[in-house]
């Protein structure tokens, strides 16, 4: 049987599970603590390195106090700014992203122990063949199938979508530790900041755009390592500065906004064309251009569910609006608003699990 499940920043915000230690300040963060109470306290250390984020972070702050903050729509606003110093200090906000994601990935904890019980059960304890869409630029989820088979590993992009292990991971708006070249680099510089200045002096005067699938993939060394701005050709010997391949959060996103490579997209749509179950963990569905992907390709699923904490009917409702394959028999659809770590110890997630669809479709 064949199940997608797509992974919001809710997932990561509950994937310790009191299973092993843990470092509170590094909690993956929600979009409302990117700027605001934590990123002035818990994530200082990370955004005191972005000007340009800080900057921008004055304006997006206060709303976020108040609970006003419509990240995405206000990002896409300052992306297009008339003012070219307000366009050219978002640049800086991708690396902030970056930077802190990797930051959480590496010490909040090893063992993402609730992602570690969702891959067991899927994996293992049903026989399962999984999709993993991937909202999130933190690589929790690669951290945990790693340590639950070591099969699972993340050092090349084929990597992601080889089907031989049961499961496939795809990550649409990028990733932590991608990232590609942009401009040459100065070779000599060892200060951390000199390199920091030549970094903000070449993004400010290029705005860095990927070219086709040019990526570099970053190992743990890299993961912990945050500001890890420069890279060496293996081949040329030449050094290049970097910048992050992700996609920031934004309103209206379109296919063109997706930056993972096009092999992971295809395998998304390959797999999307006749699946069994689909779990929606930890997202608002606003993504426009994950869900126009899905809208395009994906068959009718014979069982949906959708966890969140308190507005999962609103996430069904944005994903049937985008995909009217999700618009099946209302009997086949869960809605639970108690969290992930709650749900996986649910009767609603064993009856997924359990749910032979084959019989289904013999009737």
């Amino acid at each position: 049987m064949k199940l997608l499940i797509v992974l919001g920043a809710g997932a990561s915000h509950e994937c310790w599970n009191g299973s092993s230690p843990r470092e509170e300040q590094w909690k993956p963060p929600l979009v409302g603590d990117l700027f605001g109470g934590r990123s002035s306290n818990d994530f200082w250390s990370v955004l005191e390195k972005h000007h340009g984020a800080i900057v921008l972070g004055a304006d997006l702050a206060p709303y976020a106090s108040i609970g006003a903050l419509n990240l995405e729509r206000q990002l896409r606003g300052l992306a297009v700014h008339s003012d070219e110093r307000v366009r050219r200090y978002f640049r800086e906000i991708p690396a902030y992203l970056r930077d802190l994601l990797a930051q959480v990935s590496v010490s909040y904890t090893e063992y993402p122990g609730t992602y570690i019980q969702l891959i067991k059960r899927v994996l293992a304890d049903t026989a399962h063949e999984v999709a993993f869409l991937v909202l999130n630029y933190d690589t929790l989820l690669e951290k945990a199938l790693t340590h639950f088979d070591t099969r699972f590993q993340f050092q090349t992009f084929d990597d992601y979508v080889a089907h031989e292990r049961g499961a496939i991971v795809v990550k649409p708006h990028g990733s932590a530790n991608w990232v590609f070249p942009f401009a040459a680099a100065r070779e000599g510089v060892s200060a951390s900041g000199e390199r920091m200045a030549e970094w903000s002096a070449a993004v400010a005067a290029s705005n860095p755009k990927p070219v086709g699938d040019d990526f570099i993939i970053g190992g743990s060394r890299y993961e912990s390592s945050i500001r890890w701005w420069r890279h060496v050709d293996p081949l040329s010997k030449d050094w290049f500065l970097i910048y992050p391949r992700l996609t920031a959060p934004l309103t209206e996103k379109t296919a063109d906004d997706l930056v993972c490579p096009q092999a992971h997209t295809d395998a998304l749509r390959e797999f999307v064309k006749d699946f069994d179950k689909l779990l929606v963990i930890g997202t608002r569905g606003l993504d426009d251009d994950v869900l126009g992907v899905l809208g395009e390709s994906a068959a009718a699923p014979k069982i949906i569910q959708y966890v969140s904490k308190g507005d999962a009917e609103e996430v069904r409702a944005a994903f049937q609006a985008h995909v009217p394959a999700f618009d099946i028999p209302v009997k086949d659809i869960l809605i639970s608003n108690q969290g992930f770590a709650t749900y996986l110890l649910s009767s609603d997630f064993e009856a997924l699990m359990k749910a032979d669809v084959r019989l289904v479709r013999q009737r």
